[in-house]
């Protein structure tokens, strides 16, 4: 009977010191997995010690120019193909840049106008976004432009894009416009001639509507310089 407890005993011991290093390992290894998993999901820090994300918000305040010059590029050889299939003698005139509120350039719209005089009383326009998207209309001048007379549009003049445009008129007031109407804001670019030469220009206009507020910021489509800011 002593020997049969001295056994039971022993299995008993052997079960413990196996348990106890089974639990000793498994806290090992959950320990190791949650120092892994922080530091895959920690960035590096920057110079100045400070912890940044991974992802940047795009917008069209942060993004290169350059990265969309095929796009914007694409855009216009399509509305000058279409515009020239609706009439032959079609000549561009206008361009109208939609822009959101959270400036992912993502989802601007470009308005393309063109004319004909074989079509005087109206323009042809093609919404456009960068993804190549489109929808073509034949608008009344009477609905559309104020029933003005906007010039014929040569691109040997039209140097500098709407993004380029948008991101000098943002420095120069346009920040600051933002800021201040942030929940009642709408942005436009208007590529047309104008200013006090008439020259090519790009007009970027901020506009609170409920508070009765504007700003236009007018840059120079060939040089990119601001022209004049009210």
């Amino acid at each position: 009977m002593g020997r049969t407890v001295k056994i039971i005993i022993t299995i008993l011991l052997i079960g413990i010191v196996g348990f106890g290093g089974y639990y000793f390992y498994m806290q090992r290894q959950q320990n190791t997995t949650q120092t892994n998993t922080t530091t895959d999901n920690t960035t590096p820090p920057t110079n100045d010690g400070s912890s940044t994300t991974s992802t940047e918000i795009k917008t069209i305040i942060t993004v290169n120019p350059q990265d969309y010059d095929n796009a914007l590029q694409k855009n216009f050889d399509t509305a000058s193909q279409k515009a020239s299939q609706w009439q032959s003698d079609a000549k561009f005139v206008y361009l109208q840049i939609d822009l959101p509120n959270n400036l992912n350039p993502d989802k601007a719209n470009e308005t393309y106008v063109f004319i004909s005089a074989k079509s005087p009383s109206n323009y042809w326009t093609i919404a456009q976004n960068l993804a190549g998207e489109y929808i073509r209309a034949i608008i009344p001048k009477t609905d559309f432009l104020k029933n003005g007379s906007p010039k014929e549009i040569f691109t040997k003049y039209w140097k500098t894009d709407w993004i380029t445009a948008f991101q000098k008129a943002d420095l120069e007031s346009g920040k600051a416009f933002r800021e201040k109407y942030p929940n009642d804001l709408e942005i436009s670019a208007n590529l047309t001639h104008g200013g006090p030469n008439d020259y090519l220009t790009w007009i970027i206009k901020y506009n609170a509507p409920k508070a009765g507020e504007k700003l236009e910021v007018q840059v120079d489509a060939a040089t990119g310089e601001i022209n004049q800011s009210s």
